[in-house]
């Protein structure tokens, strides 16, 4: 029954209502579009904080704080300077006051920090935290790798503790010795967990009963500049302040920067992935209305010809259009909840250390990522409506309702053989041509500059995926630990350190005998040239030589080790060198019997000079001797200062350090030096590190398992050290990625999922622009059957027009795409060294399978809609 419409009513209300009705299958179809696009760039820009928030508090976890600066010797007067920066968001001292003693032997640091610090910058590295921070004189918190390391095994708090501490001064004597401690809390300290020992944080009233100064401390700083690399921000910090001598900045990268260089490589690549993503979006819609162009002018130069005028028209589109971004807004903004709310919670979940489930509590709904998609979806719908509009001025009525991008020619049509004779053989060429195939090319490229737009847009949304499944790939942390030795065996720093510190008494000067390496190779099952060996010293530096080495802002006494530089390391040393224009002389070190200092940040900028000052000095070096040998015949062997590098540079090359940057100071020297030096001193392995047949790997780690064990404990009992201090230390990649399977396990799932996020989006597009090709076609397909092609016919054509978009669209991709990938690549491997390349190619023929299913299967549906 016809509807009645009373005179009270418009007739531009009657004509909105009339412009609706006639356009809803494009306006549901417009309306979905825009909700898909919503929700899918939310789903992906959510997964992609949560993964980077994720990675955050693992580094922040590994580092043991929030900061990521600080400034060493620093003084009331600096912090209140520091406080007026701008770029500085938050301060905080942490004094290292005080150590714990077994023996002669440190187990422990003892630190002071102010409640705003441990609650802001210490707290949140920390898990499985028991009680409180410490407050009364005799309390103590400690770590239960501490706890464990005293025998405690179940610890409480409020427990007494018998400990043997010390302050960090010398000279200060008061509250020293064994003395009683009130456990006030303990926590799981995930900082250097292959070291055995940790930090202990006393209290304030403590300091102050002992006359313990709190200044000078470190001063550790927080910056809002999360997108400023470590060594940028050292500079910065430089630039607003002048030190005094013995203080200097430090500064690494941020957890926040880690975690974006840990899955894109920088925040610029952050920022153009963003960029892609947004325009993707943007022409995911802009691509649907930009098909339907042609049948809005011809519906709009209807409109004028009836006598509706121009400013009437811009009016119900704009209203039109206002409705259905409001409503795409309103479905995407309460599914974009939903995901937030219950999925990207759950996915991500897995991916915290100490049960931490949610990335986002603190911003329950990224409301601004939302405002972002439904703003570009609504610049999207602007320009091509006014590109529409501002097309139909430039035409009148007739012109309008007649128009076409460009003129379609069909097959045999007068207009192209206009003029032209056919012979016999084109005669023939011309019956056996394929007549549909023609027709879906003609139309397809009716309008050229539409054809390119069109597969442009296209191409862009296939290959996000490709690129973000290059990316999830390569930076996966099973590639990053399987790039290491099956296996490393080494000696553990806590023991180095008491060999050299705790006067010997023996006079057997090998730590790691080849001995023992020989009883390793058989219980591995290795030949000799299958280890790879850090060699060194032990060394004894002498007067003139601690010079070179006071230069280093060094709270305790250095102890240097001298370890040598592989031939085939040399090149990736002298080529960081020479790229960086270091002050380094590399041809005395070659050759002169030099030795290059590294260091992790210990040269203040005010004592560079002085550095520099010390270069070409020499530096003489004897062997670890047994207590009560005669110095007077022992040949000092004289090494020349080459220069100082610092090893905590991102870009500073691997070249196999034995303890990483855990140890302070090296002394480098080349082979030809090492084999010169270990005629007077003895030649020390620190660490070896070798492959094995997997099938054999379980059984071999049991076995070297159990060396390690019985190794431990003949040094602990023959040596005369404590049960807790090991000689060596037994690292196998298999058990740190199966102690990472959890994680890397959720982190391949977002990855993939994101992948799969990008890959709908692109897929969404294809198909959206095939059916909205067809739903705007009606009065075609009626000519069509006119002239006699039937509904196979039309079915086969349209088939073969997506097919045309299909082979064009992977065209693209298996060409400049693949080239695209291979660059991604190489920035990424200049980036983090550990990226492996691999080639998406499930992922590609993913895409060709659903293409392939698009276009057979959307024009049998489309075109039955369009029949009805």
């Amino acid at each position: 029954m016809r509807k009645k419409y009373d005179g009270s009513q418009s007739a531009e209300a009657i004509l909105y209502r009339a412009y609706k009705k006639s356009n809803k299958s494009k306006d549901r179809l417009l309306l979905w579009t825009m909700t898909a696009v919503i929700v899918l760039v939310f789903l992906v820009t959510g997964l992609g904080q949560g993964k980077i928030q994720a990675d955050k508090l693992r580094n922040i976890r590994s580092e043991g704080m929030t900061a990521s600066a600080y400034l060493e010797n620093g003084t009331k007067s600096d912090l209140k300077k520091l406080d007026e920066v701008s770029f500085i968001s938050e301060l905080g001292r942490e004094k290292f006051a005080g150590k714990l003693l077994q023996g002669r032997q440190k187990f422990c640091d003892c630190v002071f920090l102010d409640h705003k610090t441990y609650q802001k910058m210490i707290r949140p590295s920390l898990i499985e935290i028991q009680g409180k921070y410490p407050e009364q004189r005799n309390e103590i918190m400690l770590s239960k790798k501490t706890l464990t390391y005293l025998g405690i095994d179940k610890p409480e708090v409020g427990m007494k503790i018998l400990l043997d501490f010390y302050w960090s001064d010398p000279s200060q004597t008061q509250m020293t010795g064994s003395q009683e401690f009130i456990l006030s809390g303990y926590f799981t300290d995930l900082k250097n967990e292959l070291s055995e020992t940790s930090t202990a944080y006393i209290s304030e009233k403590r300091m102050k009963q002992a006359s313990i100064a709190i200044y000078p401390c470190r001063i550790l700083i927080e910056t809002n500049k999360k997108y400023v690399s470590g060594e940028r921000m050292e500079k910065l910090l430089y630039q607003e302040m002048n030190l005094k001598e013995g203080q200097q900045f430090a500064a690494s990268d941020s957890a926040d920067y880690q975690a974006v260089e840990g899955i894109l490589g920088s925040y610029g690549m952050m920022i153009f992935i963003s960029c892609l993503l947004m325009l993707s979006m943007f022409l995911f819609v802009y691509n649907v209305l930009y098909i339907s162009m042609g049948n809005d002018i011809r519906q709009y130069g209807l409109l004028r010809t009836i006598g509706v005028t121009g400013k009437q028209i811009k009016r119900l589109v704009y209203r039109q259009m206002v409705r259905v971004w409001i409503e795409s807004c309103m479905i995407g903004g309460v599914m974009s909840a939903l995901l937030e709310r219950w999925i990207l919670p759950r996915m991500i979940g897995n991916l915290y250390l100490g049960g931490i489930k949610d990335a986002n509590d603190k911003k329950p709904f990224h409301l601004l990522v939302y405002l972002l998609v439904c703003l570009g979806v609504g610049i999207a719908l602007g320009m091509i409506e006014s590109m529409v509009l501002k097309k139909l001025i430039l035409l009148s009525p007739l012109e309008s309702l007649k128009f076409e991008e460009t003129n379609c020619v069909y097959p045999g049509s007068t207009e192209k053989n206009k003029g032209k004779e056919l012979t016999d053989s084109k005669r023939k060429k011309h019956r056996n041509r394929n007549i549909i195939c023609e027709l879906s090319w003609n139309h397809v490229t009716r309008s050229k500059r539409k054809f390119l737009f069109t597969v442009f847009s296209l191409a862009l949304g296939g290959e996000l995926p490709l690129c973000a499944s290059v990316i999830g790939n390569g930076t996966n942390m099973e590639h990053r630990l399987a790039a290491h030795p099956d296996f490393t065996i080494g000696i553990t720093q806590e023991s180095c350190t008491a060999l050299i510190e705790i006067p010997r008494e023996d006079t057997d000067l090998e730590i790691f005998p080849e001995s023992f390496i020989t009883e390793i190779q058989d219980q591995a099952q290795i030949k000799e040239k299958d280890v790879k060996r850090v060699q060194g010293f032990i060394p004894i530096v002498d007067t003139e030589g601690m010079e070179s080495l006071e230069v280093l802002n060094e709270s305790e006494d250095p102890l240097p080790m001298i370890q040598v530089l592989k031939n085939s390391k040399r090149k990736k040393l002298k080529n960081y060198i020479k790229k960086n224009d270091l002050n380094i002389n590399f041809k005395k070190f070659e050759k002169e019997c030099g030795t290059i200092i590294l260091h992790n940040k210990l040269l203040p900028q005010n004592s560079r000079r002085d550095a520099t000052e010390h270069m070409g000095s020499l530096i003489g070096v004897s062997d670890l001797v047994p207590v009560g040998t005669d110095m007077t015949g022992i040949k000092v062997m004289q090494l020349n200062n080459c220069g100082y590098l610092d090893i905590s540079q991102k870009e500073f090359p691997e070249i196999g350090l034995a303890w990483d940057h855990a140890w302070a100071e090296y002394l480098l020297v080349s082979e030809d030096t090492f084999n010169q030096l270990r005629q007077e001193l003895t030649p020390q392995t620190f660490q070896i590190s070798f492959n094995v047949d997997q099938t054999q790997e379980p059984a071999i780690k049991r076995a070297l398992k159990q060396w390690t064990r019985t190794a431990n404990m003949n040094f602990q009992q023959t040596k005369g050290f404590p049960e807790q201090l090991n000689l060596f230390y037994l690292d196998c990649t298999s058990d740190n990625i199966a102690k990472e399977k959890e994680y890397i396990q959720a982190s391949s799932m977002i990855m993939n999922t994101i992948s799969a996020a990008l890959l709908l989006i692109g897929i969404t597009s294809f198909l959206n622009t095939i059916v909205t090709d067809i739903l705007m076609r009606k009065k075609e397909f009626m000519l069509l059957k006119c002239v006699g092609m039937t509904q196979k016919q039309i079915r086969q054509m349209l088939i073969w027009e997506g097919a045309y978009f299909a082979i064009t669209f992977l065209g693209l991709l298996t060409t400049i795409g693949n080239a695209i990938l291979l660059l991604l690549g190489k920035y990424m491997k200049t980036k983090l060294k550990y990226f492996v390349f691999v080639y998406p190619g499930k992922m590609l023929a993913l895409i060709t399978i659903c293409l392939l299913m698009i276009c057979i299967l959307s024009p049998k549906y489309s075109y039955k809609r369009v029949r009805k």
